[in-house]
């Protein structure tokens, strides 16, 4: 399958993540590596902002609207994380956002979406189609998704954390980039025949 997403297009999102994401560190555990028997790298995203790594697609998405798009704000639907994600990354940005909920979302989270500066619209999940309610709500914001080939892939696949750990590694050790990524490669490769190492 080939990806939507290029090499470049991560090395952009990055750069429009860069002074906005927290970079989270990697981490690992001798204890886990001995209990599964094998070598795990953790990238701590639970330490980025709004608790999870969705910030990271939210705000790319959003920087990449244009200036007609940003004017009629951004709609989207999310039970939690990614409803945080959404409504920090616009408020920071100055875009209106409209977050469609299910009414039993977790309270916490709804109350943080609210407080992130997002408008909140709850809905009954077992009798209301959301994204029926959400295209009734649109009235010319961007419906979601609203950077399908990007905001997707960008804040679910693993690729831009490694990219990032990568990078982060290179800055801290000193050592050449490409170098640390021969390392990836290796450990990619672990992975897939020898299933020694696994990203988490």
């Amino acid at each position: 399958m080939t990806l939507a997403v290029s090499f470049q297009d991560v090395r952009d999102a990055a750069a429009r993540l860069a002074g906005h994401a927290h970079s989270t560190p990697v981490l690992t555990s001798r204890t886990a590596d001995e209990q599964l028997g094998a070598r795990l790298f953790f990238k701590c995203e639970n330490l980025q902002r709004i608790g999870a790594f969705k910030f990271r697609g939210g705000y790319n998405a959003i920087a990449r609207l244009d200036d007609a798009q940003r004017r009629r704000g951004v709609l989207a639907f999310s039970s939690g994380n990614h409803a945080q994600a959404i409504a920090l990354a616009a408020r920071l940005q100055g875009v209106a956002a409209t977050i469609l909920m299910p009414a039993d979302a977790p309270a916490a989270k709804m109350a943080a979406t609210r407080d992130y500066g997002a408008e909140v619209v709850t809905y009954d999940r077992m009798t209301q189609d959301r994204e029926a309610l959400a295209r009734a709500l649109a009235s010319g914001a961007v419906p979601p998704p609203f950077a399908p080939h990007l905001t997707h892939l960008l804040d679910e696949a693993p690729v831009p954390l490694v990219v990032m750990a990568v990078e982060e590694a290179a800055e801290r050790s000193q050592v050449p980039p490409g170098r640390v990524w021969r390392n990836v490669a290796k450990l990619a490769g672990d992975l897939a025949i020898h299933r020694k190492a696994l990203w988490v």
